[in-house]
């Protein structure tokens, strides 16, 4: 009879720590809908305790995410009801129990503005080894004003100099593990008997990250008792333990479209990271695209418009422009010392630009005026003027990057905001939410032409004369070019392309070719060795991109010649010669003549007109001059004209003889060599030949008028004429 018992008194207790349903009311930061949106999710306290805290937890992943949702709300406003005490009494947390870090001081002479506001709350649970103590701790990220981002900033501030630790999210993680500390004491819990459940979103989650950490290296706790979720988490230091498998027990989950998780770089000098293990979202680069598109997004949809009141708006390029990013950052500031001084240090460039934004406040400004209401009369302002500089910007990102204003604006705000994480998680389980396919970008260095195809043989981007056009770059590539004759083009390993690489030059143009593998995060993980290719006229390469660039080695380069080549060009629209433009030009000749004029054309054929007059010998003469052209690509960004011009040559003035012609026709050819430092730019020099025709055109070529070089005789009539030419096309 004892063995039934039992099994009844067990099953029992079991049902008894089974996950429930809660309902959370959730409101957040950018989240404005009329009322909490209820969000129903599993709890269990059992959670704890029953499996190692560096195992992945979904559930707790979902409440943890919850918490750094409400985070967001106006707290300090209303201290006795808001969001964040109905989502701690939902799981049972009494109210008695729970701290409200939310009346921030930055005039603190220890902190000033490093500091973060947060939550502390314990209650009993049923864990898996029986009745423990669960700390909560949730740690708000950044909110509208100038201080926190400030301390954001602060990467080095004290020294300067490359330290351990990003001193601001250092100095706000020891003012809440004080904090901590503190409440453990006054509720006296003891620190072997109980958990710890820590969360945070942006600011935030580098705070809990670093926090966490932080409790294990000075053995406050023990790591089999800490739970940290965190979301969208900025790195925060440059030891290389950060990936040592006894942080495991911190999960960080990202969108490797979010440019906050790459902040500060972890690239070139720069050497920073986070904490524990690390889960990257789907996204239209690392998972199927068209469950993505047609799936996947669907039923994140479903929590995202009841958040946020419109769908989600992704960039569907993956890690690329956070990758890009910290190379223009890194770029810009290649260590700590040039990120703090000299002519290109942004450090306390970007804290002025904050105080203009954020101007700062009294407590009791705060208080009359929050951050969510700053946040919605800014959003939704009917009779605002955005102003002539944030049109012509709008209208310029348009443009060039082919897509409306307002849909990239929410692209911006979506990669980061709490509700994006938010709804994928509660949208999607484990195995389908997350993602660890990685990707490459190829780099190439050279002013050659590039176009890549889809699986259907679709050109789906043009790049012309080693210049990225973003008009030209359609889904899922990405490309950019920030420094002259250098693209980056970023190939998705969850689809095939096929990519060319062009250039219609007289004699081989050198392109060098490398690939850099990242990790679905977006960190560099190798990059090849670079090859050399030649492609001109009569041969251009072409090579599959995709899965296959994961792999160690180069890919296989075909040369296409001739026909074929031309065939392939005309597909990717890489006839670079026959594209329209108009160029302006100013130059200067032996002759003492200056023109200005202007060239309305392609390469392969071009109408000119210039207008001259002789500054040496002022006053005397006007030049007309009309004509037609042709330029050749030599090789590279070195080009070749062939010109011929009607010059109409009037002259005037009291050193006019009786017998001279006023107007005078001067039949000229012109041969410059020209060279490209930027895509629009052309210096060139060359020779001008004239023909001086005797009782024709005599006047034009008199020393009062011009000086001379010696001519050449061509002919009984006929001489022809030399002078040299300097100048630039824009």
């Amino acid at each position: 009879m004892k063995k039934p018992v039992i099994f009844i008194a067990l099953l029992i207790f079991s049902l008894s720590l089974s996950a429930e349903k809660i309902s959370f009311p959730v409101d957040g930061f950018f989240a404005n809908p009329p009322e909490p949106v209820t969000f129903e999710t599993e709890w269990d306290e059992s959670w704890f305790g029953s499996k190692p805290s560096s195992q992945y937890n979904h559930d707790l992943a979902r409440v943890a995410g919850i918490f750094a949702e409400v985070a967001y709300v106006e707290v300090a406003k209303h201290p006795d009801n808001n969001e964040l005490l109905s989502c701690y009494e939902a799981i049972g947390v009494s109210k008695q129990t729970i701290e409200l870090h939310y009346d921030m001081n930055y005039e603190n002479a220890i902190w000033g503005n490093n500091q973060a506001a947060f939550s502390i709350a314990y209650k009993k649970i049923n864990s898996a080894h029986g009745k423990r103590n669960l700390i909560i701790l949730v740690i708000r990220g950044t909110p509208l004003n100038a201080n926190e981002w400030i301390s954001n900033l602060n990467v080095s501030d004290h020294t300067q100099e490359e330290e351990e630790f990003h001193e601001g999210f250092l100095r706000t993680t020891k003012h809440i593990e004080s904090a901590l500390i503190a409440y453990m004491l006054k509720n006296k819990i003891d620190i072997d008997d109980c958990f710890l459940l820590i969360t945070g979103h942006s600011r935030g989650a580098a705070t809990a990250n670093l926090l966490a950490a932080q409790l294990y290296d000075t053995e406050l706790f023990n790591t089999d008792n800490i739970y940290c979720y965190t979301f969208a988490t900025p790195n925060v230091t440059i030891s290389d333990s950060a990936k040592d498998p006894k942080y495991n027990y911190i999960w960080n989950i990202v969108n490797a479209e979010d440019i906050v998780p790459a902040v500060p770089m972890n690239s070139n000098k720069w050497k920073y990271k986070k904490y524990g293990q690390t889960k990257v979202l789907i996204n239209n680069w690392n998972t199927d695209p068209v469950k993505y598109s047609l799936d996947y997004q669907t039923r994140m949809n479903y929590y995202f418009r009841r958040l946020m009141n419109r769908n989600y708006c992704p960039f569907n390029l993956g890690p690329f422009f956070p990758i890009q990013l910290s190379y223009f950052l890194t770029t810009l500031n290649k260590d700590i010392p040039s990120y703090y001084k000299g002519i290109k240090a942004v450090r306390f460039k970007a804290e002025d630009r904050l105080w203009k934004i954020f101007p700062a406040k009294t407590k009791e400004e705060r208080d009359q005026n929050s951050d969510r209401e700053f946040l919605d009369a800014t959003i939704n302002s009917k009779n605002s003027n955005p102003g002539l500089l944030v049109s012509m910007a709008a209208n310029y990102v348009t443009k060039e990057f082919g897509v409306d204003a307002k849909y990239l604006i929410n692209c911006f705000v979506d990669m980061h905001a709490m509700e994006t994480y938010l709804s994928w998680i509660l949208a999607l389980p484990e195995e389908e939410v997350f993602s660890n396919m990685e990707t490459s970008i190829i780099q190439i260095y050279g002013s050659c032409d590039y176009a890549v195809f889809d699986d259907q043989n679709t050109c789906i981007a043009t790049i012309r004369d080693g210049k990225v056009i973003f008009e030209d770059i359609h889904e899922p590539i990405a490309a950019s070019s920030f420094l002259t004759d250098f693209v980056s083009i970023g190939i998705p390993a969850n689809r095939q392309f096929k990519v060319i690489i062009s250039k219609e030059s007289l004699l081989p143009t050198k392109a060098k070719i490398s690939v850099q593998h990242y990790s679905a995060e977006g960190i560099l993980l190798d990059e090849t060795n670079s090859t050399k290719l030649y492609p001109y006229n009569f041969t251009l390469y072409e090579f599959g991109a995709g899965n296959n660039l994961l792999e160690d080695s180069l890919p296989a380069f075909k040369k296409v010649k001739n026909n074929n080549a031309e065939k392939l060009r005309t597909e990717a629209d890489l006839h670079n010669i026959s594209t329209f433009r108009v160029w302006g030009e100013l130059s200067g000749s032996t002759s003492g003549t200056f023109n200005a004029g202007v060239h309305v054309g392609s390469q392969n054929v071009y109408g000119s007109f210039l207008l001259g007059h002789n500054f040496v010998k002022p006053c005397r003469s006007i030049e007309l001059s009309p004509g037609i052209g042709h330029q050749s690509i030599l090789t590279g960004k070195v080009l070749l004209n062939s010109e011929l011009f009607g010059n109409l040559f009037w002259a005037y003035g009291e050193k006019l003889d009786k017998g001279d012609k006023k107007l005078n026709f001067v039949p000229t050819a012109r041969f410059l060599v020209s060279f490209k430092p930027k895509h629009k730019t052309q210096l060139f020099a060359g020779a001008n030949l004239e023909f001086l025709i005797k009782d024709f055109n005599d006047a034009a070529f008199d020393e009062k008028f011009r000086f001379n070089s010696a001519s050449i005789n061509s002919g009984l009539k006929v001489k022809v004429v030399p002078n040299f030419q300097l100048g630039f096309r824009f």
